[in-house]
């Protein structure tokens, strides 16, 4: 006989008006986070003896002689079954029927979210009190570089007008996306999340604004290799305006292919979507993926060795050069001839965009290596928690942990983005001290 600290609870599974009902012995203190994984194991283990199959499945009924009530589970769709909610009720001693609604999922999700974490709430509240003053610190270095360029607008050029951009989608990630990111494991009891609006909103800053940081590195990145390839078309076309339109067509890609996926989740109901992970249109969602997200990372990310390679080649062939224009000198008493003061100018005016380029490119390859890291750390928990959705089960041990410091690093990586700007530009450097320092 079990102890009062058990219950026995009936699996009932219905086919084609029969009924197959299998009573098994599970402890009181069965968390709701393990239901998954009992009913998988009981699939296994075949513990059906009337010919059921999976495919037969047509709902899944609690049976609980408690009165105090009973704990509504995850269901596990039908493959053979339009994406509906299968039926679902629990039966009570005194026969009494209760449907499980929206909310009741919801909780379940985050009991599920919370026997997947591997750290408590107060090591998050710990962690979040180291990280919030650097992120506050990381928006105001990012204001003073905007308000810089701002107080001297001949710093803006072809270049630094893709660095105001990413300050701005910066700003915008450190005050809106890290906040909810940080606020999640926090309050996963609160059930802020069991709206679709709150979910749809929080959706879409967690998923545009990292992927739109990601866009405008491919745009610098992009930047550079025009001007080692093409470095005549470079001069003649490459402007301000060009800038924008480029960071304007990286941002109207992202939305054209995430928003309509936006608002089909917001339309399609929590429960038929595993809440807010998850989604019903598992198919779109990995094109989406793939087409803003690993695509850009790809051409990027996969290109930097080859960009690194051509500027040693370039490096070293103009070191070459150098050396033999100095073996070709004339040995003698004979002076060199002055130049004129209008060939003088130009030859000046080239030696300072040489040196200018070769600062915006050694400046994209800090920031690419420091992309590269962030991207790491956080791209391998967000499709594990991602893929893990999509399929309707549980992610790994500690894989929300890692989701949610990852966006704790990325936050922190930011901080170093105004600092590399200030090491590689002397003009920004000198005004930025001047209008802050020298007050």
């Amino acid at each position: 006989m079990p102890s009062s600290a058990s219950t026995f609870t009936t699996w009932s599974l219905q086919k084609a008006g029969q009924e197959s009902t299998i009573v098994r012995y599970i402890p009181q203190e069965l968390t709701v986070g393990s239901y998954p994984f009992l009913l998988s194991s009981l699939w296994r283990r075949k513990f059906i003896r009337s010919g059921l199959r999976l495919g037969d499945y047509r709902g899944l009924r609690v049976e609980s002689p408690r009165p105090q009530g009973c704990q509504v589970i995850v269901p596990f769709p039908c493959p053979n079954q339009s994406i509906e909610s299968p039926v679902r009720h629990i039966k009570y001693p005194n026969s009494a029927t209760m449907n499980s609604t929206i909310k009741n999922d919801s909780l379940v999700l985050a009991s599920l979210l919370k026997s997947s974490s591997c750290l408590s709430v107060t090591t998050y509240k710990i962690i979040t009190g180291f990280t919030v003053p650097l992120a506050l610190s990381s928006v105001c270095m990012y204001l003073g570089v905007l308000v810089t360029f701002a107080r001297r607008p001949s710093l803006i050029n072809h270049f630094t007008i893709h660095l105001v951009s990413l300050s701005v989608i910066n700003i915008l990630y450190d005050i809106t996306c890290f906040p909810l990111s940080i606020a999640r494991p926090i309050a996963v009891d609160s059930g802020w999340l069991n709206h679709p609006f709150s979910c749809a909103v929080l959706q879409y800053f967690v998923l545009v604004l990292p992927i739109m940081i990601i866009l405008q590195d491919m745009v610098i990145c992009g930047d550079r290799w025009v001007r080692l390839l093409a470095p005549v078309w470079f001069r003649n076309h490459q402007n301000i305006k060009f800038g924008l339109a480029a960071t304007l067509a990286a941002a109207i890609w992202l939305h054209g292919w995430y928003l309509p996926l936006n608002i089909l989740n917001y339309l399609t109901p929590m429960n038929l979507r595993q809440g807010c992970d998850g989604t019903a249109y598992p198919g779109y969602r990995a094109l989406v993926s793939i087409t803003v997200l690993y695509i850009p990372q790809v051409l990027t990310f996969g290109s930097y060795p080859f960009l690194l390679f051509l500027l040693w080649r370039r490096k070293r062939r103009q070191s070459r050069l150098r050396r033999g224009r100095v073996d070709c000198l004339p040995s003698g008493p004979q002076g060199s001839l002055p130049l004129p003061a209008q060939s003088q100018t130009e030859t000046t005016r080239q030696d300072d965009t040489v040196k200018t380029d070769k600062k915006h490119t050694q400046m994209a390859i800090y920031l690419l290596l420091l992309k590269l890291i962030s991207n790491i750390v956080i791209t391998v928990p967000t499709a594990m928690v991602i893929l893990s959705a999509t399929l309707r089960r549980q992610p790994p041990p500690c894989t929300w942990d890692a989701f949610h410091l990852s966006e704790h690093f990325l936050s922190l990586a930011q901080l170093g983005e105004p600092f590399i700007y200030l090491a590689n530009m002397r003009d920004l450097r000198r005004e930025f001290l001047r209008i802050f320092i020298n007050l």
